[in-house]
């Protein structure tokens, strides 16, 4: 049995206050601000010298990646934040249409995000409460906010790919609270159906 070259230390970490986040923010800030918090609990919890967070990229590198469904989940979650990211941009500088397009072309990537299901209940659940919100707009743009809130729950998702199931349900609540639909319409006519 070999023994691995690299043993890399988990602390305790308190997760950031993601309410405190502003549409302008944009991936890199979001990294800075999860570094930080990372600083803070890891000082708090050991006392110990600050210790630089191991990115999702350097804990799961494309050609060490434990399943081939992880490396192609987190390269297209990589662009698929790009490409909200982009939709944010658009939105603040009042282009509604180049927004809607960069949503459009991450909509697209959901399908073959949906086959990564198996990867752990969470991720299918986020994925599909995903999936149904983009299908549920019937073709209307997403507001600014939702869009934030979609980035946000994306952001956490590919960070976090294996998240206990009660922190996506969690995320989903955050989609929900933003506007969206996060069940398939048919599911209301069905319940419906089944109060008769």
């Amino acid at each position: 049995m070999s023994t691995p070259a690299r043993i890399i230390p988990f602390p305790s970490v308190t997760a950031p206050d993601f309410n405190n986040w502003s549409v302008a923010d944009t991936t890199a800030d979001i990294d800075t601000r999860l570094r930080d918090a990372y600083r803070e609990s890891s000082s708090a919890a050991e006392g110990s010298a600050y210790r630089e967070r191991i990115t999702i990229d350097e804990l799961y590198s494309a050609d060490q990646a434990l399943t081939p469904e992880l490396s192609v989940a987190l390269s297209l979650l990589a662009k698929g934040l790009e490409d909200v990211d982009e939709a944010l941009a658009a939105t603040q500088k009042g282009s509604d249409i180049f927004a809607d397009d960069a949503i459009q072309r991450f909509q697209a990537l959901l399908p073959e995000l949906f086959t990564c299901r198996n990867l752990s209940d969470s991720f299918g659940a986020i994925i599909n409460a995903t999936l149904c919100s983009l299908e549920n707009l019937r073709g209307l743009p997403m507001n600014q906010s939702q869009i934030l809130i979609l980035k946000q729950v994306l952001y956490r998702l590919r960070s976090e790919p294996f998240m206990r199931f009660e922190s996506a349900v969690e995320e989903i609540m955050k989609l929900e609270e933003a506007g969206l639909i996060v069940e398939p319409l048919e599911f209301e006519a069905l319940a419906d159906w089944l109060d008769e």
